[in-house]
């Protein structure tokens, strides 16, 4: 049986884990993260493996 739903409270923030594929029925799935939403900061996955750029003045 599924979890209840969860409900963030007004003004609230909430840290959200999108995955690929259900965790439910794959516990491994939780390895394919793909965006994480921390203190309303949204991080993707392809943002957070691409190399920073050298700013050199």
């Amino acid at each position: 049986m599924p979890p209840p739903p969860v409900e963030a409270a007004s003004g609230g923030l909430a840290d959200i884990l999108i995955v690929e594929g259900n965790p439910l029925e794959n516990i491994e799935d939780l390895r394919r993260a793909r965006i994480v939403i921390k203190d309303g900061e949204v991080f993707r996955l392809e943002d957070l493996l691409t190399p920073p750029r050298v700013l050199v003045p």
